[in-house]
């Protein structure tokens, strides 16, 4: 049993043998060589055997798949596209302002052997006024105010001249003889004021009026009123009277008559031109020649 089996197998293998040499001879028959170049009408038919190299994609390069044929050393190149970043969220580490930027990053957690971030700007937001308008008052120009709402800042552009005070005036004292005045000036918009100095009057004097007359004894008085001001007055003192004027003595002049010097010498004797007495009881003393009359003294005066 076991060397018929055994004679079974030679014999299948001489006909593989009769049909290897069957096919050879068919192909030098036809002319056709089996050399190196039947590979090459191998990879033309597409059959080529490529072996690959490798360079991987990171996540913002992108990587290659090199194919080369080991049989005719065609190649070609196939990319394999980045990987690209998983981003987390912003995160701001500094706020920007109206005037200046601020700053924000991001981290990629796709390796977390290498971690890579992202850092930008963030720009300036630039200011929001909003606007105000105050009109203008005596003394200052309307203005229109812008502030920021944001950051506060402010500035102001003027578009109305300061429309200047509205002066009421009124006296708020009257002047006086002596005493000046108060006048004061009272702005109607704003309520600004201000005084000013209205000067004395004076006096304005009456006629002197004379309430005592001087007498040799007692002195005068006289006074006037100001017609501004009844209660001012004015008053004086007149000086008393001069006494009665002593006895003028007897003028001898050159203009005495005969009948001056008669009586003259009568008198200053005492007698008559015959030698007596005239009177009883008084006698010449004086005759006044202007006059032309005697002046008599009793006897008994006669040694005062």
């Amino acid at each position: 049993m076991t060397d018929r089996s055994y004679v079974c197998r030679i014999y299948e293998r001489k006909w593989f043998y009769h049909l290897l040499s069957l096919c050879l001879l068919t192909l030098l028959a036809a002319g056709m060589p089996l050399t190196a170049d039947a590979a090459v009408d191998d990879c033309s038919t597409g059959n080529h055997n490529y072996s690959v190299i490798t360079h991987s994609a990171t996540e913002e390069e992108e990587g290659v798949l090199i194919y080369t044929c080991s049989l005719c050393g065609y190649e070609y190149i196939e990319v394999i596209p980045a990987t690209g970043h998983d981003w987390s969220e912003w995160f701001t580490d500094i706020e920007a302002s109206c005037t200046e930027e601020g700053h924000q990053y991001r981290i990629c957690s796709r390796y977390t052997d290498a971690v890579h971030t992202e850092e930008q700007a963030i720009p300036a937001s630039g200011h929001d006024y909003e606007k105000t308008v105050s009109p203008a008052a005596c003394e200052k120009s309307g203005v229109k105010v812008y502030t920021c709402k944001r950051c506060g800042d402010s500035y102001e552009e003027a578009f109305e001249e300061a429309l200047g005070h509205e002066y009421v005036t009124e006296i708020a004292e009257k002047p006086d003889c002596d005493t000046e005045g108060v006048r004061t000036y009272i702005c109607r918009r704003c309520g600004d004021s201000y005084t000013e100095a209205i000067a004395a009057i004076g006096h304005d004097y009456g006629e002197w009026i004379i309430d005592r007359r001087p007498t040799k004894h007692v002195s005068g008085h006289r006074y006037r009123i100001c017609e501004n001001n009844n209660t001012h007055m004015q008053e004086e003192y007149l000086d008393r009277l001069p006494a009665v004027p002593a006895p003028v003595p007897v003028d001898t002049s050159s203009d005495m008559n005969a009948m001056d010097m008669v009586f003259g010498a009568v008198g200053a004797g005492g007698v008559t031109t015959f030698g007596f007495f005239i009177f009883n009881d008084y006698r010449i003393i004086l005759y006044d020649y202007k006059k032309r009359k005697l002046r008599l003294r009793k006897k008994k005066e006669r040694g005062k």
